[in-house]
């Protein structure tokens, strides 16, 4: 009270006006109060608060009015300025490298910043966008955010096909200024991929002889791991193919391959029959997702079967003591070459004149001589050797035996052998 006499408040003592009145009060510690009665050079106090209901930026206005009952009211003019609830993040996006299907990236972390002066109410934090499915997070964040506070929100990528996915993480802030606010996320992913090499064709062997092992090399060419499930034979002739060492798969567990590494898987073929012999020997990973790598083996049996034709009797007659020669012919009657180390004959054990047969290739009476060691008798040749019978000079002219034998260097046919006769 700046008079010399007394002043007395109206009722109510203190209004606003203007053009934003409701956003003023009167408040707590008010001592300006109804029917105040003031003394010269007396005061009193009016606390107003600001309560803005517009927009953050907008700028409400008023007039707070003190009454009293000596006159016009005394005005004061108000303003002030609506500050919204804010926040930021960072990074504004996230771009994962490659990544394999069905596997999960490390996390990369997104920080959610309170940039307003109040608390800050967070919201369920969600993807949206073309792949959604694709990412997951996790996070510390706590609603409300007090004002200045951090949270982080760690998302992670799991590609759920090859190729681009996109997705976006979404913050909802009820109330903010800017709400939701979005991260645009990215990635590619990548299909597992695995390779199997090795020579799968075995070529001819022998009936009943084993080759030497073929190595078959199984690479994890992707970028994550693989791990192998299985390793199986299957196929009309898989008995004839044997897994000899195995390092991808020891029969109940599969070994895990990190991005270039390596397995190996050895196997021999011994043909059980003649002619084209196949299985197929596959790597299977259901861990990793990769295909299923197959190798069709293949191999043929072959064996050189003797078969000889042409008399076995040779016979001088008891009046004279004549040489007597025979054709044998001698045929490969098999699917390989018949290697012919020697062919000779001799007496029977236990007879005497042991000298009595001999065997000429081709001879006197043979066109096609039988070759003996290099490539061998072909596969349907034939060839011809002469067999000789000179009776002994004296004594009886009794029946005597010999046997020719054929011997085959390659062991597909063996020892062949053919019996004869003289008198």
């Amino acid at each position: 009270n700046t008079g010399n006499i007394a002043l007395t408040l109206s009722a109510p003592a203190v209004t606003f006006g203007g053009t934003n009145p409701a956003n003023f009060a009167n408040g707590a510690g008010t001592t300006c109060t109804d029917g105040l009665v003031m003394q010269p050079g007396n005061t009193c106090t009016i606390n107003v608060t600001f309560t803005p209901n517009g927009a953050g930026g907008a700028t409400p206005a008023a007039i707070l009015n003190v009454n009293d009952t000596a006159g016009p009211a005394d005005q004061v003019k108000l303003a002030g300025t609506a500050v919204g609830h804010s926040g930021s993040v960072s990074p504004t996006s996230l771009t994962f490298a490659a990544q394999q299907t069905g596997t999960t990236s490390t996390s990369q972390p997104v920080t959610l910043q309170n940039t307003g002066i109040g608390p800050l109410a967070i919201g369920t934090i969600n993807f949206g966008g073309t792949n959604p499915a694709n990412f997951a997070q996790t996070n510390t964040c706590v609603t409300p955010l007090a004002a200045g506070a951090s949270c982080t929100i760690n998302v992670t990528f799991t590609p759920n096909a090859a190729g681009s996915r996109v997705a976006t993480l979404n913050i909802p802030l009820p109330g903010a200024v800017t709400t939701p606010l979005t991260v645009p996320l990215s990635g590619t992913g990548q299909a597992p991929g695995a390779s199997l090499t090795g020579i799968a064709a075995y070529g001819n062997q022998q009936l009943g002889t084993t080759s030497a092992a073929h190595t078959f090399t199984y690479t994890n060419t992707g970028i994550g791991s693989i791990t192998v499930s299985n390793v199986t034979k299957t196929g009309a002739n898989l008995a004839d193919f044997t897994v000899a060492t195995d390092t991808c798969f020891n029969g109940t567990t599969g070994v895990t391959l990190q991005p270039n590494a390596t397995c190996s898987i050895s196997a021999t073929f011994t043909p059980s029959a003649t002619g084209a012999r196949a299985a197929t020997l596959t790597v299977v990973d259901t861990t990793g997702g990769a295909t299923n790598l197959t190798e069709s083996l293949t191999g043929t049996g072959v064996q050189a079967v003797v078969a000889f034709s042409g008399s076995t009797a040779l016979t001088t007659g008891t009046a004279n003591r004549n040489v007597k020669n025979v054709l044998t012919t001698i045929t490969n009657n098999g699917n390989e070459a018949l290697i012919i180390g020697s062919i000779v004959i001799a007496t029977n054990s236990g007879q005497t004149n042991p000298g009595v047969f001999s065997v000429a290739n081709p001879g006197t009476l043979g066109t096609t001589a039988c070759p003996t060691g290099g490539a061998g008798l072909a596969a349907g040749a034939s060839c011809q050797v002469t067999v000789t019978y000179t009776p002994p000079a004296a004594g009886a002219l009794n029946t005597i035996n010999g046997t020719l034998t054929l011997t085959d260097t390659n062991a597909a046919a063996g020892t062949q052998t053919r019996a004869y006769t003289g008198n």
